[in-house]
């Protein structure tokens, strides 16, 4: 009986044995990625840091760029024995800034076409309208939480901001707690949009940036992989085109 165990027993070693070499060569790989990121922060005058936060691998930069002191924090979800599922990718980058509108203006990125405000409900009457805007303003309470993280999620009180009309941006929702200033902030006929976020490459429109503007700091977040310097930069200036538009 021993006998007949042993093609299982074998196939399960070579599969505990393949598991272990991969997990190892994953290690290796992240190590050395990290260890490429560090060496390139380093080169710039940056600080790099990394390290493991439950189910996610946080990975965070500071640097000073164009006098603008920044911070970047990029979070990927690792799988486990128990989380098969895709990985989720969350970067944001910010920079305080003392030039800001006295409350929050958010900037939503939608496929073009999709501008129009999706909480259009202020005109309607009733128990379930009002129902309807409460879950609307929890849902995004939750996703700014997601998108920039719990900290500036609560300098945001999601059930205030309102839909910006006529904001004139392709591809993005604008949403302000005060509509008149958010309209006097964009100015006639919009901002003048950094180039890297208003395009939209093929395919790519749910891949568009969240921004959030607060009175003392400029958020810009995005759901997309960091995997090379050149990621990590690319990101910079964009934050830093924002600060020199929007503020």
């Amino acid at each position: 009986m021993l006998a007949s165990l042993w093609p299982l027993l074998l196939f399960f070693a070579l599969s505990v044995g393949v598991m272990v070499v991969l997990v190892r060569r994953s290690g290796q790989q992240r190590q050395q990625a990290e260890d490429s990121m560090r060496s390139a922060a380093s080169a710039q005058g940056w600080s790099f840091d990394s390290q493991d936060s439950g189910p996610m691998a946080v990975m965070r930069w500071q640097g000073t760029t164009e006098g603008t002191r920044w911070s970047l924090e990029y979070r990927r979800s690792r799988s486990t024995r128990r989380t098969r599922h895709a990985h989720t990718h969350r970067a944001v980058w910010w920079a305080d800034t003392f030039r800001g509108p006295a409350s929050p203006v958010l900037f939503i990125g939608v496929q073009a076409g999709q501008e129009n405000p999706f909480m259009k409900l202020e005109g309607n009457e009733g128990m379930l309208a009002t129902m309807a805007q409460k879950a609307a303003g929890f849902a995004l309470d939750k996703a700014l939480d997601v998108h920039f993280g719990e900290e500036a999620g609560r300098q945001v009180d999601a059930r205030l901001l309102k839909p910006v009309q006529a904001a004139g941006l392709t591809g993005f929702m604008v949403m302000a707690v005060d509509v008149q200033q958010a309209m006097w902030m964009l100015g006639e006929g919009g901002p003048k949009w950094p180039d890297a976020l208003a395009s939209e490459a093929p395919g790519q429109g749910n891949d568009r940036p969240w921004v959030l503007v607060l009175p003392r700091r400029v958020l810009l977040a995005r759901s997309t992989p960091i995997h090379t310097e050149d990621d990590v930069r690319s990101m910079v200036r964009e934050g830093l085109s924002l600060v020199a538009t929007l503020t």
